[in-house]
Protein backbone atom coordinates (compact mmCIF):
# COMPACT_ATOMS: atom_id res chain seq x y z
CA UNK A 1 0.00 0.00 0.00
CA UNK A 2 1.49 3.35 -0.74
CA UNK A 3 3.19 5.20 2.10
CA UNK A 4 0.60 7.38 4.43
CA UNK A 5 -0.22 10.71 3.10
CA UNK A 6 0.45 13.60 5.64
CA UNK A 7 -2.28 15.27 6.21
CA UNK A 8 -4.92 13.21 4.43
CA UNK A 9 -8.27 13.73 6.39
CA UNK A 10 -6.61 15.34 9.43
CA UNK A 11 -10.09 16.89 10.65
CA UNK A 12 -11.70 13.48 11.22
CA UNK A 13 -11.97 11.29 14.10
CA UNK A 14 -8.97 8.05 13.94
CA UNK A 15 -12.23 5.35 12.74
CA UNK A 16 -12.85 7.70 9.98
CA UNK A 17 -10.01 8.33 8.78
CA UNK A 18 -8.49 4.82 8.35
CA UNK A 19 -11.95 3.98 7.19
CA UNK A 20 -11.92 6.40 4.43
CA UNK A 21 -8.06 6.26 3.33
CA UNK A 22 -8.31 2.16 3.11
CA UNK A 23 -11.73 3.04 0.72
CA UNK A 24 -9.77 5.39 -1.27
CA UNK A 25 -6.63 2.63 -1.79
CA UNK A 26 -9.36 -0.01 -2.46
CA UNK A 27 -11.55 2.18 -5.28
CA UNK A 28 -8.50 3.87 -6.79
CA UNK A 29 -6.93 0.28 -6.99
CA UNK A 30 -3.88 0.96 -5.48
CA UNK A 31 -4.95 -2.66 -3.12
CA UNK A 32 -6.00 -4.73 -5.72
CA UNK A 33 -8.77 -7.23 -5.39
CA UNK A 34 -7.05 -10.43 -3.86
CA UNK A 35 -4.56 -8.72 -1.95
CA UNK A 36 -4.06 -9.60 1.59
CA UNK A 37 -3.88 -7.03 4.24
CA UNK A 38 -1.58 -7.44 6.92
CA UNK A 39 -3.89 -5.33 9.92
CA UNK A 40 -0.36 -4.78 12.14
CA UNK A 41 1.27 -3.49 8.67
CA UNK A 42 -2.08 -1.31 8.05
CA UNK A 43 -1.85 0.53 11.69
CA UNK A 44 1.81 1.17 11.32
CA UNK A 45 1.34 2.75 7.73
CA UNK A 46 -2.05 4.65 8.94
CA UNK A 47 -0.15 5.88 11.77
CA UNK A 48 -3.50 4.77 13.86
CA UNK A 49 -3.73 2.30 16.48
CA UNK A 50 -5.24 -1.53 16.15
CA UNK A 51 -9.03 -0.36 17.25
CA UNK A 52 -9.67 2.19 14.67
CA UNK A 53 -8.08 -0.13 11.58
CA UNK A 54 -9.78 -2.76 12.93
CA UNK A 55 -13.40 -0.60 13.37
CA UNK A 56 -12.13 -0.05 9.81
CA UNK A 57 -12.25 -3.38 8.51
CA UNK A 58 -15.29 -3.84 9.47
CA UNK A 59 -17.23 -1.28 8.17
CA UNK A 60 -15.38 -2.30 4.97
CA UNK A 61 -16.30 -6.00 4.97
CA UNK A 62 -19.89 -4.92 5.23
CA UNK A 63 -19.91 -2.47 2.04
CA UNK A 64 -18.07 -5.68 0.29
CA UNK A 65 -15.40 -4.69 -0.31
CA UNK A 66 -13.18 -6.93 1.69
CA UNK A 67 -13.45 -10.31 3.20
CA UNK A 68 -12.53 -11.04 7.04
CA UNK A 69 -11.54 -14.68 7.02
CA UNK A 70 -11.28 -16.17 10.72
CA UNK A 71 -7.58 -16.49 12.09
CA UNK A 72 -6.38 -15.65 8.57
CA UNK A 73 -6.45 -12.54 7.58
CA UNK A 74 -8.04 -9.79 5.69
CA UNK A 75 -8.31 -10.24 1.81
CA UNK A 76 -9.48 -7.18 -0.98
CA UNK A 77 -13.01 -8.42 -2.22
CA UNK A 78 -12.11 -9.58 -5.44
CA UNK A 79 -14.61 -7.62 -8.70
CA UNK A 80 -17.44 -9.17 -10.39
CA UNK A 81 -17.84 -7.59 -14.08
CA UNK A 82 -20.22 -5.53 -13.00
CA UNK A 83 -18.58 -3.82 -9.67
CA UNK A 84 -15.76 -3.15 -12.46
CA UNK A 85 -18.29 -1.32 -14.57
CA UNK A 86 -19.81 0.41 -11.73
CA UNK A 87 -16.41 1.43 -10.43
CA UNK A 88 -15.30 2.77 -14.10
CA UNK A 89 -18.95 4.78 -13.89
CA UNK A 90 -17.89 6.25 -10.32
CA UNK A 91 -14.00 7.19 -11.23
CA UNK A 92 -15.32 8.48 -14.70
CA UNK A 93 -18.06 10.77 -12.90
CA UNK A 94 -15.14 12.26 -10.24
Amino acid sequence: MAKARAGSYPTLSQNERAYRRLKDDIVSLRLKPGDALNEAGLCAELGLGRTPVNQALHRLMHEGLVRILPRKGVLVQPLSMDDFAHLIEVRRLT
